[in-house]
């Protein structure tokens, strides 16, 4: 994400909030909002206090996008298998209630979260049941 400074547009005449043109891509209304609601409200801000918040709102964003996910839908977690493993997992669910069981929780989970002791019990059954490596296993766990 970049933000092109230049591109900032105060208008400084009477207007409440700030408008600001920003060259971002998903987040540009997020900053505008936070800019506009939640640090100058109705004051009249200069531009080098808006370059400076900016600075340090971007930082903050960029750090939380790239913080590591650990949360993901289901069939999300599923696209970390291969389709070849995919297979073999379905196929050893007919075999063993405890995978099933495993299976079952996780595609009716709202969301899988690699760092729950549930996620790392069932990708260790797996290991032992020989249907992904352990360095699959630590793959998938990120």
């Amino acid at each position: 994400m970049s933000i092109d400074l230049n591109d900032v547009i105060l208008d400084l005449g009477g207007v409440d909030k700030i408008t600001a043109s920003l060259s971002l891509n998903a987040t540009d209304s997020a900053i505008n909002t936070h800019l506009a609601n939640n640090v100058f409200g109705s004051n009249k801000p200069t531009l080098s206090q808006v370059k400076a918040h900016i600075t340090v709102y971007q930082a903050k964003v960029n750090a939380s996008q790239n913080a590591a996910q650990t949360q993901f839908t289901p069939l999300e977690f599923l696209a970390k298998f291969t389709q070849t493993e995919q297979l073999a997992v379905v196929a050893a669910t007919l075999q063993s209630p405890a995978l099933k069981l495993w299976y079952d929780m996780m595609l009716a989970a709202s969301y899988v979260d690699l760092t729950d002791q549930r996620t790392i019990d069932g990708l260790t059954a797996l290991v032992g049941a020989g249907l992904i490596t352990a360095n699959r296993k630590t793959e998938i766990l990120g």
